[in-house]
């Protein structure tokens, strides 16, 4: 329980306005769920799993950089990743793999073409990679 309590309060911040919708590539819109009836093992799922998809649905599936942050209620333009959101991600990715809500090669795939961006093509600075980037291409923002 302490494992689970922990993951929450780590992504809490970043995904409790999704409960609501994800704006994504792959998904458009979500019902917005009646929380208030929700059991408390319902509603840990519910955002466990809502902090998964903003991770998995929030990359550039080529370069595996995430949005720094993204629209709740519709699909935006916002191009701007960070190292923070990357780091989470393959946390979360490694989560979802285990949980069984994507396959394992969908989560290998995924995290080898991150830190292959990584090691090839991110822009670093003295061995230090930036820590704002654009997500398409991995150019330090200034």
């Amino acid at each position: 329980m302490f494992k689970r309590a922990f993951f929450l309060l780590v992504f809490a911040a970043l995904i409790m306005p999704s409960l609501a919708q994800t704006a994504s590539r792959e998904m458009k819109s979500i019902a917005r769920p009646d929380i208030t009836r929700m059991k408390d093992d319902e509603f840990l799922d519910l955002v466990e799993r809502k902090a998964f998809e903003f991770f998995w649905y929030e990359a550039n599936p080529e370069t595996g950089l995430i949005k720094d942050r993204a629209n709740n209620f519709g699909p935006d333009e916002y191009k701007i990743a960070s190292t923070a959101s990357v780091g989470f991600g393959l946390t979360a990715i490694c989560i979802a793999e285990k949980r069984g809500w994507i396959k394992h090669e969908e989560a290998y795939n995924r995290v080898l073409k991150t830190l292959k961006f990584y090691k090839e093509k991110m822009q670093s600075e003295s061995g230090f990679f930036y820590h704002f980037v654009h997500i398409d291409t991995g150019v330090a923002l200034r």
